[in-house]
């Protein structure tokens, strides 16, 4: 990597693609658990440049229809993933897993109660 920083941008840029997924995965893990989950997630057509840019190039992306996707992600459950989600403002719907669902919808709900 340190040759790839010292180099030109081409390489500095593909270095950063291929280690993304890892250290957002990472990011998303620092206050979760250590289960690596399958997430499937709707997102509004206007994120596909974010979503790449926090899960990588190769991350499993299929059209739904003309406003929507759907994104198959690699995460660790934390309240780092679901503030993530929260940011995009309903412009992001966790499908499943259910579990996953339902611990979102409890953080909204606590969080609620707190207003």
């Amino acid at each position: 990597m340190v040759s790839c920083l010292m180099g030109d941008s081409t390489a500095l840029a593909s270095a950063i693609v291929r280690c993304c997924p890892k250290y957002s995965r990472e990011v998303f893990r620092m206050y979760g658990t250590d289960e690596i989950v399958e997430v499937s997630l709707l997102c509004n057509s206007n994120l596909m440049m974010h979503v790449i840019d926090q899960f990588g190039i190769d991350v499993d992306t299929k059209p739904v229809d003309d406003e929507h996707f759907r994104a198959k992600v690699q995460i660790y459950p934390s309240p780092t993933f679901y503030r993530w989600v929260f940011g995009w403002g309903g412009k992001i719907k966790i499908e499943s897993p259910s579990k996953i669902h339902k611990e979102y919808q409890t953080m909204l709900r606590d969080a609620i109660e707190m207003v």
